[in-house]
């Protein structure tokens, strides 16, 4: 399964998007009018090369992405395991952060007929708070299965301490970190 990290551009956000900025001149159009303006709007003032459907609960949606994971593997990456390379520019996550309300920022499944659909993951961590490792009880077989319950990890940030510089403000050059993990909310 081809895991995204990233936050959901929900439909209803971007119908208030797209009437605010009068993206759409109809004002009979159908709300599937305004969403498609909204998103064209996003990828385009962002300039996002990556947006995925991918499963937000039951639901697919489109998932804004600043890492993407490919492969067939019940279970998201770890810190270690990103490439750093790949990850969202901090410069592409403040554009992005001024044009959209960024929210549920967590790692999502990939809507892929090609791949197995892990109907359910386990989340467990390995720190005092959050123990353990990170267990799935999905499917063993190679196909998509199509079932429809799942479990998401879903953080209540909007992964902006992902995207700590620990350079100065005004250098070039950015030190970025990528967050996977669940962040305690206490």
């Amino acid at each position: 399964m081809t895991w995204v990290l990233g936050w959901p551009f929900y439909d209803d956000d971007a119908i208030k998007i797209a009437k605010k900025l009068n993206l759409v001149k109809d004002p009979n159009a159908e709300e599937v009018k305004y969403i498609d303006a909204a998103r064209s709007w996003i990828i385009e003032q962002a300039n996002i090369l990556q947006g995925f459907s991918c499963w937000v609960g039951t639901m697919p949606e489109l998932v804004i992405s600043a890492y993407v994971e490919f492969g067939d593997k019940p279970t998201p990456p770890t810190d270690a395991e990103l490439d750093r390379d790949y990850l969202m520019s901090k410069k592409k996550y403040r554009r992005l952060k001024s044009l959209m309300p960024l929210r549920d920022f967590a790692w999502y499944q990939h809507v892929d007929p090609s791949c197995t659909y892990y109907k359910t993951t386990e989340w467990v961590y390995d720190d005092d708070e959050e123990e353990g490792e990170e267990v799935d009880e999905g499917n063993d077989d190679s196909k998509c299965e199509g079932g429809t319950e799942t479990e998401e990890e879903v953080i209540d940030d909007d992964g902006a301490s992902d995207w700590q510089d620990e350079d100065d403000e005004d250098s070039d050059a950015e030190t970025v970190r990528a967050g996977a993990r669940k962040r305690s909310s206490s």
